[in-house]
């Protein structure tokens, strides 16, 4: 018998704010992500395994912290 049995992550939108990115150096819309890692089976996500860092994200020039 064969199984595949890997790690997926897994991100989902929080919420989205203005605030001051220092690589534009202008007021932009920043958006908070929050990522999961998921055990999977055959390439189906069953249940998380840990919750990753909260991500925030510059829509503007995609700039991360």
């Amino acid at each position: 018998m064969f199984w595949i049995i890997g790690v997926n992550s897994k991100k989902k939108q929080r919420k989205a704010y203005k605030r001051y990115c220092p690589v534009c150096k202008k007021e932009t819309l920043f958006i908070e992500y929050e990522g999961k890692d998921y055990l999977s089976l055959f390439f189906v996500s069953i249940f998380p395994i840990n919750k990753l860092e909260i991500e925030r994200q510059c829509s503007l020039c995609g700039y991360k912290e």
